[in-house]
């Protein structure tokens, strides 16, 4: 508990206390708390007096999934919690024509994925929306079987998408939340394709979590000539996705 919050005073975003709660004090026990009639042990937000928000230990093994659990009440209005499909799509519909939509599947709350995905929004909440899930069947009739079920990370460009119109999707490609500059390129990136040339270390300037398609030649001409239908392949596709 002390760990949280001195990690939460430093912050300085958070603006709340974590108590905690003795059910048999008379103010509690007027609150009428399902957690105190169960009998379980817990830990709670307080605001004003009041317990507003009760937490399970089982969702608080440690600093960062304290600190996850306190971002998603504090910014509950800015990250919603998709339970079903439908709910997916209300989002999007929502925010067409406004904000581009950056969805996150986590296998559980608390866990690195799920704060790392929230410390990433705190600042970018005017330019995004952020939707979480933690059901893979969701997640499954939307995109498919994933290798990883612990993880899935899209990008819905809605900003640009009318009413009743269909936002272009680009999935990371990544196994687990990345580092926020990733992130950032990633999106920066966007869906517009890109001719890059391979280093001679082997390496690329390309953001990690896009796709990339290899050209390989084996001579200067076949070079040149690759690289002139490259160019025009990417003039053709980016013109349909503006």
């Amino acid at each position: 508990m002390g760990k949280v919050q001195d990690r939460m005073k430093k912050s300085g975003k958070y603006w709340i206390r974590l108590v905690k709660v003795n059910c048999a004090a008379p103010t509690i026990q007027d609150q009428k708390l399902p957690e105190c009639e169960k009998k379980r042990s817990f830990v709670a937000s307080k605001m004003k007096g009041k317990v507003v928000q009760p937490y399970s230990l089982s969702e608080l093994f440690s600093v960062s999934s304290f600190e996850a659990q306190v971002i998603s009440f504090v910014y509950n209005h800015m990250v919603s919690f998709a339970q079903n499909e439908e709910e997916v799509y209300q989002a999007m519909e929502h925010v067409k024509g406004s904000k581009d939509l950056i969805f996150m599947y986590t296998k559980g709350y608390g866990s690195q994925d799920h704060y790392k995905f929230l410390k990433f929004a705190i600042d970018r909440f005017g330019k995004y929306q952020f939707l979480l899930c933690t059901d893979q069947g969701i997640i499954e009739k939307m995109f498919g079987k994933q290798k990883s079920d612990e993880f899935g990370l899209w990008y819905f460009e809605c900003a640009k998408t009318m009413k009743g119109g269909q936002c272009p999707q680009h999935q990371f490609k990544g196994q687990t939340f990345p580092r926020p500059e990733v992130i950032e390129s990633f999106l920066d990136f966007g869906y517009k394709a890109k001719l890059v040339e391979i280093k001679t270390d082997g390496t690329t300037d390309l953001p990690e979590g896009v796709t990339i398609l290899y050209l390989i030649v084996d001579s200067d001409s076949e070079r040149t000539r690759m690289l002139s239908l490259a160019q025009d392949a990417i003039s053709q596709v980016n013109s349909r996705m503006v």
